[in-house]
């Protein structure tokens, strides 16, 4: 009220002094055209109408004011009401798509997992497999190598027993044809029949094993030179020496060891295999 008060005063004044200016300018323009001035009393009432015109004017303005005011005011309460209204909104839609997309996330998660573990279990089975057949493969990569071993010492034997044989056979015609000698009386057989029983300096592998085999059957070791001379003279052959004692005995450990080594060898050969 004091500031309508002050601003009243104020355009008071200037009515006053436009009134007085105006009031002024009448008095030049009647005494130029010789016309009387305007009464003090009928001054006044125009005046107060003025005022009043304007104190009205300022009101009405003032209460637009004051409606305008309270319209803006209900106005912005409503906006608020809608602005919070919206916000509420938007927080429960937020908040439900944030509860969807945990849902969603925990759902993919397991799906994920449940993959993963069926993808880890195939692998699994798969390496199973995988070594399986990696394991057959090695079994039949070692059998098809001791097949081959076993062909190749077959083969091998099977060749020495061909020499064998064709020496055998060679030896049996020999022994056929010097046999005929002597029953006919032949001299050239009788020299060709006498056989040396050492080469070099020792006795020969047939003699040696011709010994052990007649010590493994029981006969004595100081008789086993005698027997072999007649056991060839039986047979047409004339033994040039005897085999002693002393040389029986070292023939027969002589087998012996070779079978012990023989036997490691055999050994050896199964566990590598």
């Amino acid at each position: 009220m004091g500031r309508l008060r002050k601003g009243s005063s104020r355009k008071q004044k200037a009515q006053r002094q436009a009134a007085s200016e105006a009031g002024i300018t009448a008095r030049s323009k009647a005494q130029k055209e010789n016309l009387s001035p305007p009464s003090p009393s009928t001054r006044g009432i125009d005046e107060h109408k003025r005022r009043t015109a304007a104190a009205e004017a300022e009101s009405a303005r003032l209460r637009r004011e004051h409606e305008n005011l309270k319209k803006d005011k209900k106005n912005s309460a409503r906006r608020e009401r809608r602005h919070r209204k919206k916000i509420a909104d938007l927080q429960n839609k937020i908040k439900a798509a944030q509860d969807e997309l945990k849902e969603s996330l925990a759902h993919g998660e397991a799906q994920v997992r449940k993959t993963l573990h069926k993808r880890s279990e195939d692998k699994l089975g798969w390496q199973r497999r995988i070594a399986e057949a990696e394991r057959r493969v090695a079994e039949a990569e070692r059998c098809r190598v001791w097949t081959e071993q076993e062909l190749k010492s077959k083969i091998s034997v099977l060749s020495q027993l061909r020499g064998v044989l064709r020496l055998t056979r060679r030896q049996i015609r020999n022994r056929e044809q010097t046999l005929k000698k002597v029953r006919n009386g032949s001299r050239s057989a009788k020299h060709v029949l006498r056989m040396h029983a050492k080469r070099g300096r020792a006795y020969k592998i047939e003699l040696r094993a011709i010994a052990r085999v007649l010590v493994s059957s029981g006969c004595k070791e100081g008789k086993v030179g005698e027997l072999m001379q007649d056991i060839a003279k039986v047979f047409g052959v004339d033994l040039d020496r005897a085999m002693s004692r002393r040389t029986v005995r070292r023939a027969v450990l002589e087998g012996l060891v070779a079978s012990q080594v023989q036997l490691g060898v055999e050994l050896k050969r199964y566990h590598e295999q």
